[in-house]
């Protein structure tokens, strides 16, 4: 069952998939312009991308994850980001925690999975947290172009 839900997942997302060069894989020839690895963007899939975020790597099949993106953002963004994940995915709003911007409480969002997936398993969520590199800007006025922040979303079998 479990293989079966994440061939329909990957498929569906190769659907919306993004090609980038990946600087640790090499050809034969060595020719690292010919090297792609796909990458597949959960967001777009889902419908619940903003355009200020750039889908920065992905992955599958890490124990309980059938999938995950990763994406990054200019701190300019972030304060519309959480906003967004807080209102359509129930994300816990970031504060500051020692050296950097995080979830509070831990509090990951839940986005909606699509129906399809749903009656294949009812067990399948798609986790959404966010948070900042490590800084020591404490105050949301500050946040800028220097300041990055990534957001991951994961689809994991419960």
């Amino acid at each position: 069952m479990r293989t079966l839900i994440f061939a329909i997942l990957f498929v569906s997302l190769i659907i919306s998939c993004k090609h980038h060069p990946d600087s640790t894989a090499h050809d034969e020839v060595g020719d690292d312009s010919l090297s792609m690895v796909v990458c597949a963007d959960v967001l777009g899939f889902l419908n619940l991308k903003p355009g200020y975020l750039q889908l920065q790597d992905c992955d599958y099949e890490k124990g309980q994850v059938l999938y995950g993106s990763r994406y990054c953002l200019s701190g300019k963004y972030a304060e519309y980001a959480e906003r967004f994940f807080v209102i359509n995915c129930k994300m816990g709003a970031l504060k500051f925690v020692c050296c950097g911007w995080e979830n509070a409480d831990g509090k990951a969002g839940q986005c909606a999975i699509p129906m399809f997936l749903r009656n294949i398993n009812p067990s399948v969520i798609c986790s959404v947290t966010m948070f900042s590199e490590e800084t020591l800007i404490d105050n949301r006025t500050l946040w800028n172009d220097s300041l990055m922040f990534y957001v991951f979303v994961e689809i994991i079998q419960c």
